[in-house]
């Protein structure tokens, strides 16, 4: 296992962690929690195994292509009131830190670094186009909560210690050009410029890490009093 550890991990994260939390109305659960309830009871009879069979052919990109064109268009909608919504971002941010450090922990143990990156979205992106409009709209109801969460972090003190975290959600703020597909998915000249961005942050680890590399190779091989190495 030493020889597959990698010299630097990088993590793209935000849009999941705020959407599961949103969806489980609790912080650290994955999202669609509720179909693993699901598959541990199908195991109790064939009946309904079957019915999960039919649940999870839903998630085939072949049926949500069919119910993408058919769809009524109602948003997904779950109440919070704003004191609900203040505590499940900060919950949202405590296990994201927790994540992080524990990342961290394992890198400094094992020998890899780590670069952490908060994602933006459609609602980081102050000059919409009128097709990043109409998507905002379909999505309107997790707007307050990402704006809360991304303040939450904001207001930590996230990137301590030797923990590499960029907040990187305002990257297309004042961008005029077309960037997101959907609320949080971009183009490829959205990708293009999210790459460049870490490009730096990459480049400067690993030149570091060749730097220490020739370091190691330059010093003297230890001799012991017999001229043996």
């Amino acid at each position: 296992m030493q020889k597959d550890i990698p010299n630097l991990v990088v993590f793209y994260d935000g849009v999941n962690d705020i959407f599961s939390s949103f969806q489980q109305g609790k912080a650290g659960i994955p999202q669609n929690e509720f179909n693993r309830e699901k598959e541990f009871n199908s195991l109790i009879s064939k009946k309904r195994s079957l019915l999960v069979l039919l649940e999870s052919l839903k998630s085939l990109a072949s049926f949500r292509f069919v119910e993408e064109i058919t769809k009524s268009g109602r948003p997904i909608k779950v109440s919070y009131t704003d004191e609900e919504l203040k505590q499940l971002a900060r919950g949202t941010s405590d296990i994201y830190q927790k994540n992080m450090r524990l990342v961290r922990s394992w890198g400094e143990s094992m020998g890899f670094h780590s670069l952490f990156y908060w994602q933006p979205s459609i609602f980081d992106k102050r000059m919409l186009t009128e097709y990043e409009k109409k998507v905002v709209n379909d999505v309107e109801y997790i707007r307050d909560f990402n704006r809360t969460v991304n303040t939450q972090l904001s207001l930590q003190d996230v990137s301590h210690g030797s923990l590499s975290y960029y907040d990187i959600s305002d990257l297309f703020y004042d961008e005029k050009e077309p960037v997101f597909i959907d609320y949080c998915h971009v183009s490829e000249y959205g990708n293009t410029e999210i790459a460049k961005r870490m490009a730096k942050d990459i480049a400067a680890i690993l030149l570091s890490l060749g730097e220490e590399k020739e370091k190691e190779l330059k010093q003297p091989e230890k001799v012991n009093i017999d001229g043996r190495l």
